[in-house]
């Protein structure tokens, strides 16, 4: 669970920079388009 709880800390990081596209990396890197996890 650790895992989704990084996913929303790194997302909330996301919104609050108003970005659009995210990519984030670590050990499962994701896209995330509009905070969608594509």
């Amino acid at each position: 669970m650790a895992i989704f709880d990084i996913n929303n800390l790194l997302l909330d990081g996301v919104m609050s920079s108003a970005s659009d596209i995210h990519i984030c990396s670590g050990a499962k890197p994701a896209l995330r388009i509009n905070g969608v996890l594509v």
